[in-house]
């Protein structure tokens, strides 16, 4: 499987359009969520898909897009919901001060796989690359959000090394628990 998918940092316009346009279809169209819709385009994208954020894309040999992530560094954007994160649990969970916590902390978000594709692990690959992506970039707390009843997702983060933390948030109507990840003794993956 790995073999039959270019995973890659979406460098080119082309390339983070089809995560939107993925985005689109998945956030949008089956799961019905239109906060970032731009229905004109066909994308779901929202004010952190910027240059300050690293968008990855799994392409399959004929080019289609099969997946998407996005990391943000919080020392390089202050992202959106970010005080619905509470670093202030989390840096006390891991013993730092908020500061410290603030400079070497990143979010993990916007995960999607299109649905013909699900259940081939290409999420965990993705989530390798990310983990090797935050450490590249001094990076060692990954932060992210799951929707409470996606069971499925808590499985496959837990298998990847997250823990929740004691804080489920609410931001524009979404219902989200909070989990991390900390890279610290983290061994990358490497190709």
């Amino acid at each position: 499987m790995k073999d039959l998918i270019q995973i890659k940092i979406a460098e080119t316009d082309a390339e983070r359009e089809a995560a939107y346009q993925l985005r689109y279809e998945v956030f949008g169209l089956e799961e019905g969520d239109h906060r970032y819709s731009d229905h004109e385009r066909k994308f779901w994208i929202d004010q952190d898909d910027g240059p300050n954020s690293t968008v990855l894309v799994a392409f399959d040999m004929d080019g289609i897009c099969l997946a998407s992530t996005r990391l943000t560094l919080l020392r390089q954007l202050k992202f959106l919901a970010m005080e619905a994160y509470h670093f202030e649990v989390l840096a006390a969970l891991l013993n730092l001060s908020l500061t410290e916590l603030t400079m070497i902390v990143g979010r993990w978000d916007r995960g999607v796989v299109r649905k013909s594709a699900r259940g081939l692990g290409i999420l965990q690959l993705l989530e390798e690359r990310v983990a090797d992506l935050a450490m590249s970039n001094n990076c060692t707390i990954i932060v992210g959000t799951i929707k409470p009843d996606n069971h499925a997702m808590f499985r496959a983060v837990a298998k990847a090394g997250y823990r929740t933390y004691p804080v489920v948030e609410t931001y524009r109507g979404f219902t989200a628990q909070l989990i991390y990840k900390d890279l610290r003794e983290y061994q990358p993956k490497i190709d």
